[in-house]
């Protein structure tokens, strides 16, 4: 968990640094959480995979930040899950 609290943050930071180079150039910086997948690297870890998403299922938020429209400006910054922006607590 550590390790990941520290990703988030990086990206929060990468993003604050680039503040209007980003804009100027239309790149955004966010962090994607697909939640649990069903891998071979997981499947060791946890004895439960009944609600464990597909690669394919785990890699539309990815897909969907990625091909965002030119222009656009949100979410930058931030943590998605589900296309939803995840609180930072």
């Amino acid at each position: 968990m550590p390790s990941k609290i520290a990703q988030v943050a990086a990206v929060k930071i990468v993003d604050r640094s680039l503040g209007e180079q980003a804009v100027a150039r239309d790149v955004l910086v966010n962090a994607c959480c697909p939640g649990l997948v069903d891998t071979g690297a997981s499947r060791p870890w946890f004895s439960d995979m009944s609600e464990a998403q597909s690669p394919d299922e785990a890699a539309v938020d990815v897909v969907w930040l990625a091909t965002l429209p030119a222009g656009t400006r949100e979410p930058h910054g931030v943590l998605v899950q589900h296309r939803e922006v995840l609180p930072w607590i």
